[in-house]
């Protein structure tokens, strides 16, 4: 029970808080997962739904996916603690027209080994968002979230809603705000706790023969001031992130890094970085197979730091 204390206290400060992405406008990346943290709805997911809903509105072309992904979590501690292995599947659909778009995704994400009588569940986030399109260059989107973890005791749901502007069909600027409202499992009598989170973000985007991606974002989330069970939920974090994505004929590479700062987390001021790698097998139309690399560290004396590495697989049918 203690190992299971410590490893749900570490993946939640170790996932906290990285987004997967498309802030601006969408990324080439057809679908991958970036599971990140146990309580992050709309931060967790499949690449599908954009962090910002009305990057949606560019996310040509539509698409259907399904994956897989598996990892491990160790720690720095003398003795170590058992590797603790996790696996997930994901999946979800975009649809976009010329004004008007739809996505809808799901991740869920388990610990294989629970020790006996602990919950496995790590996370299940879905996540759904609708975008407007007012011409070539404004849009707008709605989107709503939710994400449950039993290993956390952690029920939230997710408000959304963004604005992104296009710029020569090249350049892109976004803007977007959420509400997330915690209702604590089996907590009597029930109470619940609101924090609210924006995030902003600049990208190229370039189409043709050879595509290229580039994007600069940032998050600022505020935590929950009521958190029953302690844990990553009582502090909130500043994010930054720096993506390269390149398309050519059928092939695509694409890295990114993050940065995480954690703010009065147990008076301790702990910092993430998480780095993801991707190579695929991707053409713009028909069957894609894309691969992630994702490896997490930690930095945090208490109590302890961390390394968690992520290897997922996607296959996708863009039309």
């Amino acid at each position: 029970m203690k190992r299971f204390a410590l490893t749900a206290v570490l993946l939640g400060l170790a996932l906290i808080g990285s987004a997967h992405a498309q802030v601006a406008t969408t990324d080439l990346v057809p679908a991958a997962p970036f599971f990140t943290h146990p309580q992050a709805t709309g931060l967790n997911g499949a690449n599908i739904t954009p962090d910002n809903p009305a990057a949606l509105a560019w996310g040509t072309p539509s698409r259907v996916a399904i994956g897989a992904l598996k990892g491990k979590f160790e720690d720095n501690l003398t003795p170590p603690s058992p590797t603790v292995d996790f696996d997930g599947k994901f999946g979800g659909l975009r649809l976009v027209g010329e004004t008007f778009g739809i996505a809808v995704e799901q991740l869920t994400v388990d610990e294989k080994n629970p020790p006996p009588g602990s919950p496995s569940n790590l996370d299940k986030s879905n996540d759904l968002q609708v975008s407007l399109a007012l011409g070539k260059w404004l849009a707008f989107g709605i989107g709503a979230g939710k994400s449950k973890s039993e290993a956390t005791g952690d029920d939230i749901s997710r408000k959304e809603a963004g604005i992104s502007l296009r710029l020569n069909e090249i350049f892109y600027l976004g803007v977007a705000a959420y509400q997330d409202e915690n209702t604590p499992i089996g907590l009597v009598p029930s109470v619940s706790d609101k924090r609210n989170g924006t995030l902003y973000g600049i990208a190229l985007r370039t189409e043709g023969n050879i595509k290229w991606y580039v994007a600069y974002d940032a998050l600022a989330l505020n935590s929950f001031d009521f958190t029953p069970f302690g844990g990553p939920l009582s502090g909130g974090f500043d994010l930054s992130r720096f993506s390269v994505q390149a398309h050519a004929g059928w092939f695509l590479v694409g890295a990114s890094v993050t940065d995480i700062d954690v703010k009065n987390y147990g008076g301790g001021k702990p910092t993430v970085k998480h780095k993801a790698v991707d190579l695929g097998f991707a053409p713009m139309q028909g069957l894609t197979v894309t691969a992630r690399v994702q490896v997490t560290d930690v930095s945090d004396p208490l109590p302890s730091d961390a390394t968690i590495t992520t290897n997922s697989l996607a296959v996708a049918w863009q039309f």
